[in-house]
C-alpha cells in the first residue's frame, strides 16, 4: 500500500471513544489548518469545537502532563462491534504523520518496538496513518485516525480488526461480503457529550454499502438513521490507492447539514468522531 499523500486535517476531526472528539459544520472549521469561511447556506450550522474525550478507544492522551507536539504512544486494535474497546497490538506497522514544517514523518512499530515517537507533529487535529506491514497476517486494516496536537501524554492509535467488519457485514439484514481492497469508514456522531441518533450520511457513495447502528454493537443496512449509539458504517467505498481528503455531508433530525472531511484510501479504514 502506498503511503498517504496528505495526512493533515482541514476540520476539527477525531477518532472515537477515547479518541479526540471533533466538531465541524457545513463549510466552516475552527482549526489551525486552512480554515474556510462559515457556512451560510440553507440548512447549515456552525457548531462549537470538540474536546478531548475519555474512554476505551484510541488516541487518548495522558492527563496533567506538559503539552508537546511530539506524539508518542502505542497501537491498539478496535476489536469488537461497538468500536468502543481497544486491545493490544504488537504486529509490525509503520506510522505516518505530518510535521510542523509540512514534512512527512514516519516511525516503525511492532516486533521488538512496541511504542512509537513522532517529533514535532503539526498542531491541530492531524490525521495519523498506521500502515499494516504484516501483509494481512495479523487481521487488521491499515487505519487513518486523528489526534489532538499538542498532546499531554502518550496516545493509543487504533487499527481496525478486519474480522469485526466482516462479521458485522455478514449479519446485516441484507448481508454482504466486504471487499478489503476498498475503503471502509467508521463514523461516530455525538451532541452534548452523548451519541446522536437520527443522523444520516447524505453524500451518495455509488457501490458502497451504508449501515447505521440500531443499538450498541448492532447494525442495519435497511435503515437510514443512526440509532442510540450514533454510529455510521460505510463499507466498500471506492477510493484511490493513495489517501485523499473527501468531503461528506451528515444531516441531523432537524435537517441541518454538516460537512465533514475524511481521508479515504483503498485497503484501509478511517475512524472518526464528530460533535455536531
Amino acid at each position: 500500500m502506498t503511503m498517504p499523500s496528505s495526512l493533515s486535517l482541514l476540520l476539527r476531526v477525531s477518532m472515537f471513544g477515547s479518541l479526540v472528539s471533533v466538531a465541524a459544520a457545513c463549510g466552516s472549521a475552527e482549526t489551525d489548518l486552512d480554515p474556510r469561511s462559515p457556512c451560510t447556506g440553507p440548512g447549515c450550522v456552525n457548531p462549537s469545537g470538540g474536546s478531548t474525550a475519555s474512554g476505551g478507544g484510541g488516541g487518548q492522551g495522558g492527563e496533567g502532563g506538559t503539552l508537546s507536539n511530539d506524539v508518542t504512544g502505542n497501537v491498539g486494535v478496535l476489536n469488537e462491534p461497538s468500536f468502543a474497546q481497544i486491545g493490544p497490538y504488537a504486529g509490525a506497522a509503520t506510522i505516518f504523520a505530518t510535521s510542523s514544517t509540512g514534512m512527512l514523518l514516519e516511525a516503525p512499530y511492532g516486533d521488538m518496538v512496541t511504542s512509537f515517537s513522532l517529533p514535532s507533529v503539526i498542531s491541530g487535529t492531524p490525521w495519523i496513518f498506521v500502515r499494516d506491514e504484516t501483509l494481512g497476517a495479523t487481521g487488521i486494516l491499515s487505519t487513518h485516525s486523528a489526534v489532538r496536537v499538542p498532546s499531554s501524554g502518550p496516545v493509543t492509535l487504533p487499527v481496525v480488526d478486519r474480522n469485526v467488519l466482516s462479521s458485522i457485514a455478514a449479519t446485516l439484514p441484507a448481508p454482504i461480503v466486504i471487499q478489503t481492497s476498498r475503503a471502509h469508514l467508521i463514523i461516530k456522531v455525538s451532541r452534548n457529550g452523548q451519541p446522536l441518533s437520527g443522523v444520516t450520511l447524505t453524500t451518495p457513495l455509488p457501490g458502497a454499502e451504508i449501515a447505521y447502528d440500531t443499538g450498541v454493537g448492532l447494525y442495519s443496512n435497511q435503515t437510514n438513521l443512526t440509532g442510540a449509539a450514533g454510529v455510521i458504517l460505510a463499507f466498500d467505498v471506492d477510493a484511490p490507492a493513495t489517501a485523499e481528503q473527501r468531503t461528506f455531508t451528515l444531516t441531523d433530525a432537524a435537517q441541518q447539514g454538516f460537512m465533514i472531511q475524511l481521508p479515504i484510501q483503498a485497503s484501509a479504514a478511517t475512524v472518526a468522531a464528530f460533535t455536531l
